[in-house]
């Protein structure tokens, strides 16, 4: 497996790819003065080295980086005060969230090449629970279909025992819903040591290639957005063009990026993203292999959808 083969899965709304565009990211480079959309509240410290077991999973080429994230941000949630994460079934969580009564009224776009949202995430963990990988392991490449295997009897009823019905939700398909601050509140709710589950647009470099596979995103971790400075001279198009889901863990204090800082993320494609994290001193310090950095500016932007259970 490779970055240029890893899957995305979070469907963009045709509506967000509307107002996603070079009129709004200039409405938005005129707010970078709005000191009410800084981050004052300092950094949120995030290592891996807590439990160096936690490695970053691989979702392979499937679509099912939703399924992934969520499981990261509950993973992350019930982690204990001293020990190691529990490991917890992605195939569980996606085949769930394709039958659900959510997916069948409010299907994610290409839902038919297995795209998710949040939603229908939120709604399985409420609804049915989440079982341990022992009892079903994903697996990264199928032969057929789109879905995987059903869950047996004994992975339904095991994971009854981790239903979580507590959770903050949004999701901001028109540009009129969008929350002034957004990236505050995401701040916040990692303040208050809940992980955050985050869907955002996707856009291509000059060179046609996706920013989330892009040089410097596949060498440190760092995934830029139309507003960001990049380091490297890369320009965006201003056009989104599709969608990935990640799970935050944690913000880094910048006061070069105009609102405040750096989100720290957890993506799903295991060791060929941020294969060499950026060193010790330097700003955004991603922790680890396969994790990531994403500028507020980025956040407020950007997302589209996010879950964090409460």
């Amino acid at each position: 497996m490779t970055l240029e083969t890893a899957g995305f899965g979070a469907g963009l709304p045709a509506s967000v790819r509307e107002y996603l565009n070079a009129g709004y990211f200039q409405a938005m480079r005129a707010k970078r003065d709005d000191k009410s959309l800084v981050i004052q509240d300092g950094p949120i410290p995030f290592s891996q080295t807590v439990d160096p077991n936690w490695t970053v999973k691989d979702q392979g080429s499937r679509p099912t980086c939703t399924a992934f994230a969520a499981v990261a941000m509950m993973e992350q949630y019930w982690r204990p005060d001293q020990g190691l994460r529990e490991s917890l079934s992605e195939q569980f969580l996606y085949y769930q969230m394709r039958h659900t009564h959510l997916a069948e009224i409010d299907p994610a776009p290409k839902h038919d090449f297995g795209a998710t949202r949040l939603s229908h995430a939120r709604e399985v963990i409420e609804t049915m629970g989440l079982c341990a990988t022992s009892q079903m392991k994903y697996m990264k490449k199928l032969v057929t279909g789109i879905d995987g295997p059903a869950p047996n009897a004994s992975a339904v009823t095991e994971a009854e025992n981790r239903r979580h019905t507590r959770f903050d939700y949004d999701d901001f398909r028109e540009e009129k819903d969008r929350i002034h601050g957004l990236a505050i509140l995401l701040h916040g709710l990692l303040k208050q040591g809940r992980p955050v589950a985050i869907s955002l647009a996707t856009f291509l470099t000059k060179y046609n290639v996706s920013n989330w596979k892009s040089g410097p995103a596949e060498q440190r971790g760092i995934v830029y957005c139309p507003l960001d400075k990049a380091v490297d001279g890369t320009e965006m198009q201003e056009t989104a063009t599709d969608g990935h889901t990640v799970c935050l863990v944690g913000f880094e204090a910048d006061p070069s990026e105009p609102l405040g800082g750096w989100f720290i993320f957890r993506n799903s494609w295991n060791s060929y993203f941020a294969k060499n994290p950026t060193t010790a001193g330097t700003v955004p310090l991603v922790p680890a292999v396969g994790y990531g950095a994403l500028s507020a500016s980025h956040l407020e932007s950007c997302v589209w959808e996010f879950l964090s259970p409460k």
